[in-house]
């Protein structure tokens, strides 16, 4: 396989790239390393204050969603559930650097925003109500995007209202798998009543290759639910969507994938139109969380690429996700549940376009022990480090000596330089031909 510098145009955006980091690169190295009683402010950028973006509230409760690092600037807040039954974005004004946005869940259905949605510390304004399709007062349970965003940052996030429902069912199936067994379990947990119906629907996301197939299933006494769903004649190498519904809302929803089968004994790395960057023959992962790697891709800046990890023995899927494609033909993975897998782990990683599978990269890997820095880091998560300067009146304020932040500055800089001379000199993005 050939590789082909990127057009002229991609040069020049790259150029400017390197011009761009080598000046940032130079202010940075052009901290002075001295003097001692000079303090620093490190600011955030927008977004939610729980770690793992997601909040819980009952049917019947207020959600309470917080915000912090908002600089008393206003920003852009939006909900939509997956059935799009809900919809809705306003501008939040806080008076404050934080700010927590409460969502009255049981009284969602009058149409006055103002009546359910509210801000502490801030002013909630210029609502648009996009759909609105709720029968009585009461949000319907069930999983909710959200997403909060100014100039300067978009973070986003989930609103669980409870009962909802929480699927098991694959991201990813081997046609293989439905050809020995017929049939694919759709299983999950839920908080809806036994003996309630949940019906499972899966279709298409594409108008090519039509495939919709419907079932219903009955929640049981442990609050568990299972269902056979024959894909015997559903496409590969299509994306689908799963949805599950109680009382005619979404309650759940995420891709599916089913392709033909990998293989599994000695894989080899393979790249058509994507390759997936490693330090040797194969992709190390550490069973650590949030494990990142980055690839390229010969596709426009905002297509995406569905990239999953499999065993190599056995077939079972770990986990999957998409990635954006940004203005240089480049993109970044994180997992976060690594953790849970065996070190020593063989596994294969494939990335694909989302609107053309047969532009594809095959990768091994390899799930080793996690270092001793990322063991601490993973032992201190929850907690953050803080710097014993004293009595400290803004905890956002580390006074630190000049020498140590000149040091550091000093290391950024240095990086900073050398990715920009990188740039210029070429060492960018190839075009696979």
């Amino acid at each position: 396989m050939a590789l082909q510098r990127v057009s002229s145009d991609r040069r020049t955006r790259r150029l400017l790239l390197g011009l761009l980091v080598l000046a940032v690169g130079s202010a940075v190295l052009a901290v002075p390393v001295a003097g001692e009683d000079v303090q620093y402010e490190y600011a955030n950028g927008l977004g939610f204050d729980d770690k793992n973006t997601s909040y819980e509230a009952e049917q019947t409760e207020t959600a309470e969603m917080g915000v912090e690092n908002t600089g008393s600037e206003p920003f852009e807040f939006e909900i939509g559930s997956s059935g799009d039954h809900f919809h809705l974005d306003a501008e939040i004004v806080p008076a404050e650097d934080e700010t927590t946005i409460e969502l009255d869940t049981a009284n969602v259905g009058d149409d006055d925003p103002s009546t359910y949605l509210s801000a502490t510390d801030a002013t909630v304004r210029n609502v648009t109500v996009h759909n609105h399709e709720i029968a009585d007062d009461e949000l319907p349970g069930g999983v909710y995007s959200i997403r909060v965003d100014n100039e300067g940052a978009i973070n986003t996030g989930t609103l669980v209202v409870e009962p909802t429902v929480r699927s098991d069912t694959p991201w990813f199936i081997n046609r293989s798998d439905i050809e020995r067994n017929g049939t694919v379990m759709a299983t999950g947990t839920t908080g809806i009543e036994p003996g309630e119906t949940i019906t499972i629907e899966l279709e298409t996301q594409d108008d090519d290759d039509a495939y919709r197939l419907t079932d219903e299933t009955t929640v049981d006494d442990n609050g568990e639910f299972a269902a056979a769903l024959d894909l015997s004649a559903a496409p590969t190498y299509t994306r689908l969507r799963v949805t599950f519904e109680h009382d005619g809302v979404v309650r759940e929803s995420h891709p599916i994938s089913i392709h033909e089968d990998l293989p599994i004994e000695n894989p080899e790395s393979e790249s058509n139109g994507i390759a997936i960057v490693t330090d040797g023959e194969q992709l190390e992962l550490e069973a650590a969380p949030d494990q990142q790697f980055t690839g390229e891709a010969d596709l426009e800046e905002g297509e995406t690429v569905d990239v999953h990890v499999q065993t190599t023995e056995g077939r079972s899927i770990l986990i999957s996700r998409d990635a954006t494609v940004d203005e240089y033909g480049t993109f970044d993975v994180t997992f976060e549940h690594l953790e849970e897998i065996e070190p020593g782990t063989d596994v294969v990683v494939v990335a694909e376009a989302a609107d053309d599978p047969a532009v594809n990269a095959t990768v091994p890997g390899i799930v080793v022990e996690p270092t001793e820095a990322t063991e601490r880091t993973t032992s201190d998560s929850g907690s953050e480090t803080e710097l014993d300067d004293g009595d400290r009146e803004d905890d956002a304020t580390l006074p630190l000596s000049l020498s140590t932040v000149g040091i550091g500055a000093l290391a950024a800089g240095t990086v900073l330089s050398l990715v920009g001379i990188g740039t210029l000199l070429g060492f960018g993005r190839f075009r696979f031909g």
